[in-house]
């Protein structure tokens, strides 16, 4: 799954030579394909990107082979029509925070949907991370699934993403690893009028948004810690509210009242 370029690599590696002694989780490589994937770097030494897919059940204008998998957000909400944003703030400090919305005004509601976000390690070094699942499972807002793998052997994304149509709730690597660790929230119905909104959050400060998250620690290729205590927090909540009404029909409805007839005190 990763795709950084030697113009990412050579940002990441510009900024660590800068000696920055404060935790920051910074974002050397910006918005890699313009779809909320996005390179960054952790601490001293780490570096990563964060990967969003989605899946949306009975979405029929994908052929059958891939009516179960797991895509990129921005290629499943052309299909369905869904419309997509997201934004990030904080990088530069310690907590940075990525938000996805999914914004249902396709005038029907879509049923069983899946929203994972993948965090893999640099490619590029012999570093290595173990990821450590924290939380449980079931608490309303939170990660329903995880799934941790190698990010260079494994088969979290052609398998649990493309095939089974979502993570199997497993650590493949238990150990150090090119670590590639994912956590999906489920959604059974997004009706017409909603937006559902997923905000992850990567601190390397210990801050999280969610008991249920995963920690990344960065290790040396023999697995000793290079940063002993520093580790990668990724966490995140999502929800489900209401499309706000345009502002024109928020002036509409003033003057519409405006025009109501006063009652004249006595």
């Amino acid at each position: 799954m990763q795709h950084s370029s030697l113009t990412r690599l050579a940002a990441a590696l510009a900024l660590l030579a800068s000696g920055a002694s404060h935790a920051s989780v910074e974002l050397p490589g910006g918005d890699s394909f313009l779809n909320g994937t996005l390179a960054f770097t952790y601490g001293a030494n780490g570096a990563a990107r964060i990967d969003p897919a989605l899946y949306v059940g009975g979405n029929t204008a994908f052929p059958t082979s891939l009516d179960t998998a797991f895509l990129p957000v921005d290629t499943v909400t052309a299909a369905t029509g869904l419309g997509y944003q997201y934004s990030a703030s904080g990088f530069g400090s310690g907590e940075a925070r990525v938000t996805y919305r999914i914004v249902n005004q396709t005038g029907t509601g879509w049923h069983n949907l899946r929203f994972i976000a993948d965090v893999s390690g640099d490619l590029f070094d012999a570093n290595q991370e173990v990821v450590t699942l924290k939380g449980l499972a079931g608490t309303p807002g939170e990660a329903a699934r995880f799934g941790i793998d190698d990010a260079v052997a494994g088969n979290l994304f052609l398998n649990d993403m493309l095939v089974e149509g979502q993570l199997d709730d497993t650590d493949h690597c238990a150990g150090p690893c090119a670590a590639e660790g994912a956590l999906q929230w489920d959604l059974a119905a997004l009706e017409n009028g909603e937006i559902w909104e997923i905000s992850v959050m990567l601190s390397d400060t210990g801050s999280a948004v969610s008991e249920r998250m995963l920690e990344f620690a960065l290790t040396d290729g023999a697995g000793a810690p290079l940063e002993p205590g520093q580790v990668l927090s990724f966490s995140g909540t999502a929800a489900v509210t209401a499309v706000p009404l345009p502002g024109a029909a928020l002036l509409f409805g003033t003057a519409v009242l405006g025009l109501l007839p006063r009652r004249r005190r006595r």
